[in-house]
């Protein structure tokens, strides 16, 4: 098979076989394959993983297991949120959850 890369693509796969890190420009396409291999193997895991969580949620709720909050019952769950520790994955959603309460 013969590729044709752009000039910025071919330079870098130059310089990563000068860098003696590659041996040849083969070696440097199937490193990268391998990598674009592996990220894709991630994005369907952390797609199968977000969908798992999404059915338990929407399970849950069909169970009756979910609490309504007005803005200061909201305030306290970010205030436990932050007391324990857990606001790097909260930081995504709340500030969504606060505009859709009215707190711009």
């Amino acid at each position: 098979m013969q590729l044709e890369l752009t000039q910025e693509t071919a330079e870098a796969v130059r310089s990563k076989v000068e860098s003696g890190l590659y041996p040849d420009a083969d070696a440097v396409i199937v490193a990268a394959l391998r990598l674009l291999d592996d990220q894709e193997e991630h994005r369907r895991q952390k797609l199968a993983s977000l969908r798992r969580d999404v059915q338990a949620g929407l399970d849950d709720m069909a169970n009756g297991r979910y609490a309504t909050h007005d803005r200061a019952s909201f305030a306290e769950l970010i205030d436990t949120i932050e007391k324990d520790g857990l606001w790097e994955g909260a930081s995504a959603w709340v500030p969504r959850a606060l505009t859709a309460l009215g707190e711009h």
